[in-house]
């Protein structure tokens, strides 16, 4: 493959059983070779985020056959000046299964179920596996929850890196307790920990079309700093 240019992802490929790669292109010259060698290499499903700027890149996936699945913002706060800290409820083993049952249907706007090539039973089961990988450190740090009347009603991964910045890679809340102020708590909670643990920053990633999540992230003081699309091909 051209060095650089196409990145076979081994998890991705071993989860849902075709080759799948993910494109790191800037302009059409790569993406004609990225495209050569994903053929070479009998690679299935391509990737591709292009940052929301560079509208010629777009275009070249667009007549390239890449179909555009997501829509991503990226929103950041700083934890400086956080001076309000919550009693944050941590998750244990036991309450695997019940994020695990939460996870399987919280993310629904999400690249993956929106890609028709991808099964939805395929992409709950795919964001279980993430959860259960959260508890193992290969996928977050720690989980917040929260809790009503005894059962997990809600919660956050939480991931912090050396360079004391850090992310919230899932966060849902169960169907039946959204608009009550879970997120909001669950936000609250999570911001405490990071910064118990000496972060300075943190960002989330979601899709534009999440009205609600992304109202709730600028109302804690988070902004937006970075958008873009994600596109798939099949060949």
């Amino acid at each position: 493959m051209p060095s650089g240019l196409v990145e076979l992802l081994t998890w991705d490929t071993a989860f849902w059983g075709v080759r799948a790669a993910r494109l790191h292109v800037s302009n059409g010259d790569e993406f004609d070779a990225a495209d050569r060698a994903c053929a070479d290499d009998n690679i299935r499903w391509a990737s591709v985020l292009v940052p929301h700027s560079n509208a010629p890149l777009l275009n070249s996936a667009v007549r390239r056959g890449f179909d555009v699945v997501d829509t991503r913002i990226t929103l950041v706060r700083s934890l400086v000046d956080l001076s309000v800290r919550t009693q944050f409820d941590l998750a244990g083993v036991g309450d695997i299964a019940q994020i695990s049952e939460i996870a399987a249907t919280a993310f629904r706007v999400s690249r993956f179920f929106v890609d028709p090539h991808l099964d939805d039973s395929a992409c709950e089961l795919f964001y279980e596996t993430w959860v259960r990988n959260s508890f193992n450190g290969e996928m977050a740090d720690a989980t917040v929850v929260s809790r009503h009347d005894g059962s997990v009603d809600g919660f956050m991964t939480l991931r912090s890196r050396p360079d004391h910045t850090a992310s919230l890679p899932l966060v849902a809340t169960r169907s039946d307790r959204r608009g009550q102020g879970v997120g909001r708590r669950l936000l609250s909670d999570a911001l405490s920990w990071l910064a118990d643990q000496g972060a300075t920053t943190v960002d989330v990633v979601t899709q534009l079309s999440n009205i609600a999540a992304v109202r709730l992230y600028e109302s804690a003081g988070f902004q937006i700093t970075d958008a873009g699309f994600w596109l798939h091909r099949w060949y």
